[in-house]
């Protein structure tokens, strides 16, 4: 289950590879992507199963929670259709055990109403995400911006910065009343339902103490994000 992280998929090429040597399925989790490219391919169909995330801070949010798979496997497609539905393939039938998992018509309301307008919107975030890139590139000499494969477009969920002094760039933005999150602090081999010391994890690790998001929507002005790189000039 590869995830495509921040805004930008995974090398699927080379992950469906491995895993049809080994039989296996491959499920994209494609809830910060939805929207990206590889290779010229959408996200959420370049492996087995795609899911996607309605989430509102997601790049195609909704006012509350819902999601969605897809597939290309008509079998596949018929199996989560019945889980959705509490295992039902028809009215009272249940040949498998399911969950509760529709959709809301509220958000499905929103979801079509924000579709018009989702291509520009994805559009804008990765202008916003160029202009974030050059900026720091060519005024914060410590910070790293996120890297986009040359083979993939980004949504920028989040834009991701890395920098050695986070806690005190966190209190300087806090301080300018500019808000800003630090995603996933804690790595999976540290979190108590995976933890192990059984791999070096040095780079995980390491990574989970430098990440800082960034203000990032469609809609962000340029003089909101050069307010934002002051800070980081600054620090």
């Amino acid at each position: 289950m590869p995830v495509s992280l921040y805004g930008q998929c995974a090398d699927f090429d080379k992950i469906n590879d491995i895993a049809m040597k080994h039989g296996l399925p491959v499920i994209e989790d494609g809830a910060q992507s939805l929207g990206a490219t590889y290779k010229g391919r959408q996200s959420c169909a370049l492996s087995t199963i795609g899911c996607a995330s309605f989430f509102p801070s997601k790049p195609l949010g909704a006012y509350g929670d819902g999601g969605a798979c897809f597939t290309n496997d008509d079998e596949l497609a018929k199996t989560m259709r019945e889980v959705r539905v509490h295992g039902q393939d028809r009215r009272y039938h249940h040949p498998i055990i399911g969950v509760n998992g529709r959709l809301d018509t509220l958000q499905a309301a929103i979801l079509l109403a924000k579709m018009d307008i989702f291509e520009d919107e994805i559009q804008s975030r990765i202008e916003i995400g160029g202009r974030y890139t050059t900026l720091i590139n060519e005024n914060c000499p410590a910070v790293t911006p996120p890297y986009v494969d040359e083979q993939n477009t980004s949504v920028y969920a989040q834009y991701t910065v890395l920098v050695e002094n986070r806690e005190q760039l966190l209190q300087q933005f806090k301080q300018a009343g500019i808000p800003t999150a630090v995603h996933y602090p804690v790595p999976l081999n540290k979190q108590p339902a995976l933890q192990t010391d059984e791999y070096d994890l040095a780079i995980a690790d390491s990574l989970s103490e430098k990440v800082i998001s960034l203000p990032m929507h469609p809609y962000l002005r340029m003089q909101d994000q050069q307010a934002v790189v002051e800070i980081l000039i600054k620090a």
